[in-house]
Parts: structure tokens; sequence; C-alpha cells
């Protein structure tokens, strides 16, 4: 199964049309976006409303080709998928469906998985990164999937986390690094991460201040800090499809 994240900046004044198409995809319309996902090889997909100064929507696939799931998106002609499309283009200002299109292809440069829990709950965020960091934070995540890919899954049980990745998406006003993870307990999460003293968090923590500005530490008077998940509009996926 491979996965993607990108983000795309919301057109103003059109977020809670972007709420809306969420909800009507998972309500009235829920089984033909089952089925138009199944033909995408979709296995999960979830959507989110990051609010920034230009509202983010920020979209997540799981498939078993992923290159397959972005030409149906971009060539059906089913009914659903044409919707789907419209809508997007509505919302974001960007077509889909128009070959000359640069649609967001992040590069996927970490993850780390373990066993899902039926309650871990999807969050993401977007952060830019720092002007001149961009290859930095690169060979700093490669190092986490490679030599130090131990200590991030230990990292991961610790936490809660069953699955976590990490994109990389180039920007025009600058690149971003996009955060996904399923997680059992999102507050407990960020708390022991905040609080933590251990080697690798401490490290993994130096980088991110380095990288993004965004000190993880808590502080050591007033509240823990607490990163601004994205609100979660659209949670869909193929095993509970079935289940169902």
């Amino acid at each position: 199964m491979e996965s993607t994240a990108f983000t795309i900046p919301i057109l103003p004044g059109r977020t809670d049309e972007c709420r809306l198409i969420a909800s009507e995809s998972m309500g009235k319309r829920r089984s033909e976006h089952a089925e138009s996902r199944r033909k995408m090889t979709v296995g999960r997909e979830f959507s989110w409303i990051q609010k920034t100064a230009a509202d983010l929507l920020i979209i997540y696939y799981e498939a078993d080709d992923l290159g397959t799931a972005s030409e149906r998106l971009a060539t059906s002609r089913d009914p659903y998928d044409a919707w789907y499309r419209e809508q997007l283009h509505y919302v974001t200002g960007v077509d889909f469906g128009d070959p000359s299109t640069e649609v967001p292809r992040p590069d996927t440069l970490c993850e780390v998985t373990g066993e899902i829990a039926a309650h871990a709950v999807p969050v993401a965020t977007v952060v830019p990164l720092l002007p001149g960091m961009t290859e930095e934070a690169r060979s700093w995540l490669q190092e986490l999937r490679g030599p130090r890919s131990g200590e991030l899954d230990d990292l991961a049980r610790r936490a809660g986390l069953a699955r976590a990745s990490w994109y990389l998406q180039s920007a025009p006003d600058g690149n971003l690094l996009i955060t996904f993870a399923l997680v059992e307990d999102v507050e407990e999460c960020y708390r022991g991460f905040a609080l933590s003293d251990h080697p690798f968090d401490t490290w993994l923590k130096e980088r991110l201040l380095k990288y993004t500005g965004i000190d993880y530490n808590a502080p050591s008077e007033g509240p823990l800090p607490h990163e601004e998940t994205a609100e979660l509009i659209l949670d869909w996926h193929h095993a509970f499809e079935a289940a169902a």
C-alpha cells in the first residue's frame, strides 16, 4: 500500500463550502464515494481543514497504486468522480481534470507503521519550512527512515502512534512539511512528547525547531504547548465500509 498527502489553499470565503462537500461525500453520497475509491484502489482517505491566514485543505490517501488513483481521479467520467472534481475546483481553484494543471505531488520522506488500533484518531498538520532549510530537513527525515529508524519505532510505541508519515511539498511561497499520524490518544501523545527528556525525543525537537521554528518543548511556566491540529472533515476507509 502506497500513501501520499498534499495540501491546497482554499479560496477566500469557501471554507464552509469545503466542509459541506465532505459532509455530502460522507453522508447521502457515501456509497458513491466508496465505489469511486474502490475503483481507484484507495484503501484509506482523510481530509482536514487547517486554519491559517489562507485556510488549507489537506488530503491523505493510501492506495494499492497511487498512479492509478491519480489518473482515475483526473479522467474518470463516473458522475460522482466528475462531481467531486468540480467541487474541488470550486473550493480551491485547482482543476484536477485539466492535464496542464500542476497537481501537488509531495515526496514521501519517512514512514513508521505499527498495529492500528480501532480507535486510532487521524491527525494532520502542515508547517512551512524555514528559508534555506529544505535540504537539511530532507536529509534529517532520510536519517529517520534509515539509521535511526529503530529509535523512531521506539518513539511510536511510547507515544501510541499507530502510523506516522512525513511529506515534503514544494510551494511557491516556501516548502511545506506535512505530518500525518494515526494516534491512540492525541492529547497524551502531545503531552508526552512536550515533556519528554528522552535523548531521541530531545534530538527530534531540536531538529524541528531548527527547520520549522516551532518549539515543541514544554515551557518552564504556563500551559503545555499544543500543536494546532487540523479539523478532520472526511474519514473513509475500505475496512470500515466492508464491515458496514
